[in-house]
């Protein structure tokens, strides 16, 4: 849903709009379950926005009849958790009109006459009543029948439970199975000189959810993820001027940052590989190096490797 910006007049909150809806059905010719929303976050936060939004769009694929809607502010669970422990949550409030089933026309709504006949075929009947005259004590001769909202769209009648807690527990499972994964991914040795070497290392979570949202670091609850370079007893760290170097000048994602210390915090956003640099001295044409990541929710990994130079 769109929402109001500051300082902002009704023609360019519609011209806003119509852009985002001209992206959306854009992104929708590849992927008709893609969701865009009309939110602005602060640039450090937008990686809880991005994580949210690729969470919310298989959400889309597996409840098939939901829309993910963005809500917060008003009590909600789903947004206090967010705002009070920097926790991602989803509320699944709504089940909604049966599209998937009455929907005759495909125009993406169902209609009164649409709705009737759902209920006589799909429902059977079930949770309609004939209109009928009645006495009402004050109010005298009145009608009364037909069917309720809440039994038919607001909850799903009986005969969809089943389908809906499927669903719902699928949804559920999908993202208990994004949850972050940390991973040192790939050790890469290069001669510098005779005995010097650079020491190129990638970790990565390959999952959705970072491994601590950008909201629990503002509220000072996040625990940064701690990265460890260890090593045999012949080779020493060699200090570099901190920088940003490219590790493949063929590809640009090899990009990593040099390192001079044994240990350091990081934290993996969603999806993420990070690529280091370390230059070690090595005594001796045998040693090892070794790199352990460690995540509280991303969990540990480590991986060592063995050099041999031959002479």
């Amino acid at each position: 849903p769109s929402i109001s910006r500051e300082g902002e007049t009704a023609e360019q909150r519609q011209r806003r709009q119509e852009q985002l809806n001209t992206r959306l059905e854009e992104m929708r010719k590849n992927d008709k379950y893609a969701q865009l929303f009309d939110r602005q976050v602060a640039p450090e936060d937008q990686k809880d926005m991005d994580a949210q939004t690729k969470i919310v769009t298989m959400g889309a694929r597996i409840l098939k009849n939901y829309r993910p809607s963005p809500t917060g502010g008003s009590g909600q669970a789903q947004a206090a958790t967010y705002d009070m422990l920097g926790a991602f949550s989803y509320l699944i409030e709504l089940w909604g009109s049966p599209a998937f089933d009455a929907d005759e026309n495909g125009d993406g709504r169902v209609d009164s006459n649409e709705t009737l006949k759902w209920i006589d075929v799909e429902l059977g009947g079930e949770g309609w009543i004939m209109p009928h005259k009645v006495n009402h004590p004050d109010l005298g001769e009145i009608w009364i029948g037909g069917t309720q909202k809440k039994h038919t769209q607001r909850t799903p009648p009986a005969r969809y439970i089943e389908m809906e807690a499927l669903k719902n527990a699928q949804f559920v499972m999908y993202c208990a199975s994004q949850f972050p994964k940390v991973e040192v991914d790939e050790i890469k040795v290069t001669p510098a000189t005779e005995n010097l070497l650079w020491i190129d290392v990638a970790v990565k979570n390959d999952r959705v959810y970072p491994t601590f949202s950008a909201r629990s670091e503002k509220l000072g609850r996040a625990v940064k993820d701690k990265f460890t370079f260890s090593s045999s007893d012949n080779i020493d760290l060699v200090s570099v001027p901190p920088g940003r170097v490219i590790l493949d000048p063929l590809n640009q994602q090899t990009a990593g940052e040099t390192v001079s210390v044994k240990e350091m915090e990081l934290g993996l956003e969603g999806q993420q590989t990070l690529r280091f640099r370390y230059l070690v001295k090595m005594d001796g044409t045998s040693g090892w190096v070794e790199f352990e990541i460690a995540s509280q929710r991303g969990g540990t990994d480590k991986k060592r490797i063995s050099i041999r130079i031959e002479n």
